[in-house]
């Protein structure tokens, strides 16, 4: 595992602090979530090197997830930056709506993520949520960022 966190305990996580709740949690007493007026949530952002001694090929993304309503779903989102420019060499925005088909109700939604070949150990890897228009709250809690070993 690259990564876990129940947002009971934040370190490596930067951003909106608007968005850490305690209305909502799958697990714990928080999480954090995106609605109008907060259009991001608490992001993590460590160089890969950090989190894996191996350049993964491919990430797993879980978390839980709760959608309240609206056809406009939040994303979530994973950027790896390269280290000396800021470049995006990877954005991948996984649409929530899609994963989350039942409302009000925390569904476990796995993702992963092809990691281009140009990473390094030195790329910034970045894992938040951004609203993408949607005009309801979401909620995630529980998230892991792990390399698949197939």
């Amino acid at each position: 595992m690259l990564m876990s966190n129940d947002f009971d305990h934040l370190d490596g996580w930067v951003g909106d602090a608007a968005s850490l709740i305690r209305e909502q949690a799958h697990s714990g007493a928080y999480s954090v979530v995106v609605k109008p007026g907060t259009d991001y949530s608490l992001g993590y952002s460590n160089p890969l090197g950090r989190l894996s001694a191996a350049r993964p090929d491919k990430i797993r993304i879980s978390a839980w997830v709760m959608r309240t309503g609206g056809p406009q779903a939040a994303m979530l989102v994973v950027e790896i930056k390269d280290p000396a420019t800021g470049a995006k060499i990877l954005w991948d925005g996984l649409d929530l709506g899609k994963k989350v088909s039942k409302l009000n109700e925390w569904q476990h939604i796995d993702h992963v993520i092809e990691v281009p070949p140009t990473v390094s150990a030195n790329s910034r890897i970045m894992v938040y949520m951004w609203t993408a228009g949607a005009n309801q709250p979401t909620y995630l809690d529980d998230l892991t960022v792990s390399p698949v070993t197939d």
